[in-house]
């Protein structure tokens, strides 16, 4: 198919805001990926001795205090402030604009492990017989309260909470929810801050990297964990451009699969992976000859990465046209269920500047394809028309979404 299916209610993309240890706002973080500017390195906040590596992309600008040591604002509300106000300026919205869209705008949310670090302090510190630790028992609700207080939605919310493919599920279900009238505008998070919970967790699955991810390389050794969060704004395009408001893509189709081959491994076939590309495709009404881009998972891991690119490979039919893929998680590590939203970002910039970004730390690749080119070195400036980005997690969870210069 290479006609564009008609699709009365269109959904675009009219601001952002990040936080992320390869960058603390959308400026910064666009540098890193031209750049290649990692932000991995060695942990300050938790001592991981006992762990195959101490290094994370962790983001230095928010407190170093642990979280049961502060009662006002965790580490994870602080990420989440800032870049809803990154994101709130950058889309010239203020709370009576979307206090008079009444249920139109909505929230869609996708977190992982971020609530675990609290739940672990709270038993640890009741069983020693701590009182008065009401401050350390979050809950989803109580982020949601915390969104609503400082942008004045009051539409229906939707939490995520698919591991790794978190905010790339939220990100598809506000677009499904603006292409079915059920919303006008909606604001999509992802967030996750460092835990002990992920660190150790990870590390007791032998997935960590010692020295650092290496996505897509021959000698690729597991992931390194990051934190960050993203944000960004999603509306109905005729009243995006009745508002002025600046538009930097659109988003044209979303797919979501479970192959349910094991709860940590991915099906080696990659089976899910390219059916969920292929679903957003599909939803697009475009071929793979039209998509110039894909922002791979890319996590570093040797089952995650060779099915990835097996899958990618089977959207190239014939060597008549290049598609490109990267990784960026060798510069903000693993954000877990932030990954999606970071990446969405990295890839409505590669949409709206032209530009494929490399994949640092990667020296030589375990594949060479004639139509699947893992960009490998610096950035390279291409017409960039449509790029997927992907997400997969534990249990078989995939999500792609297809996004594209407006048309």
């Amino acid at each position: 198919m290479n006609k564009m299916q008609k699709n009365d209610r269109r959904v675009v993309v009219t601001g952002m805001g990040i936080m992320t240890g390869a960058g603390k706002n959308v400026d910064e973080f666009y540098d890193a990926l031209l750049n290649e500017k990692t932000g991995i390195k060695k942990c300050t906040i938790y001592d991981l001795n006992q762990l195959a590596s101490d290094k994370v992309s962790q983001i230095d600008s928010v407190s170093t205090s642990r979280p049961y040591e502060i009662n006002e604002e965790t580490r994870l509300l602080t990420i989440l402030n800032h870049v809803l106000q990154e994101t709130w300026v950058d889309a010239s919205l203020e709370k009576k604009k979307i206090e008079a869209l009444y249920e139109r705008c909505i929230i869609s949310m996708g977190i992982s492990v971020g609530l675990d670090e609290y739940r672990y302090e709270y038993i640890n510190k009741k069983k020693a017989g701590n009182k008065n630790l009401e401050y350390l028992f979050q809950s989803p609700q109580n982020i949601i309260d915390f969104i609503r207080e400082r942008t004045g939605i009051i539409g229906a919310y939707h939490i995520n909470s698919s591991a790794c493919s978190a905010s790339t599920a939220a990100f598809g279900e506000a677009c499904s929810a603006i292409k079915n009238n059920k919303a006008d505008m909606a604001l999509v998070l992802g967030v996750d801050p460092l835990s002990e919970f992920s660190l150790y967790g990870f590390n007791s699955l032998k997935n960590i990297s010692p020295e650092g991810c290496k996505p897509f390389d021959k000698n690729r050794d597991g992931i390194t964990i990051g934190e960050g969060g993203a944000a960004l704004v999603l509306e109905e395009y005729e009243n995006a451009k009745k508002r002025n408001a600046k538009i930097y893509a659109e988003v044209f189709g979303y797919g979501m699969g479970n192959d349910a081959y094991h709860v940590t491994s991915p099906d080696p076939s990659g089976d899910g992976a390219y059916y969920t590309m292929q679903m957003s495709m599909n939803e697009a009404g475009i071929d793979w000859t039209m998509l110039d881009y894909i922002n791979a998972h890319g996590t570093g891991t040797i089952q995650n990465d060779s099915m990835e690119m097996e899958a990618a490979n089977r959207l190239c039919t014939d060597n008549s046209h290049k598609v490109y893929m990267n990784s960026t998680k060798s510069l903000t590590g693993h954000c877990l269920g932030a990954a999606g939203a970071v990446e969405i970002i990295a890839t409505v910039l590669a949409v709206y500047h032209d530009v494929v970004f490399g994949t640092y730390n990667l020296d030589e690749c375990d594949n060479n394809y004639e139509t699947l080119v893992i960009q490998k070195d610096k950035s390279k400036n291409i017409k960039v028309n449509y790029a997927i980005s992907n997400s997969f997690a534990f249990a078989g969870n995939s999500a792609s979404v297809l996004i594209g210069k407006v048309r």
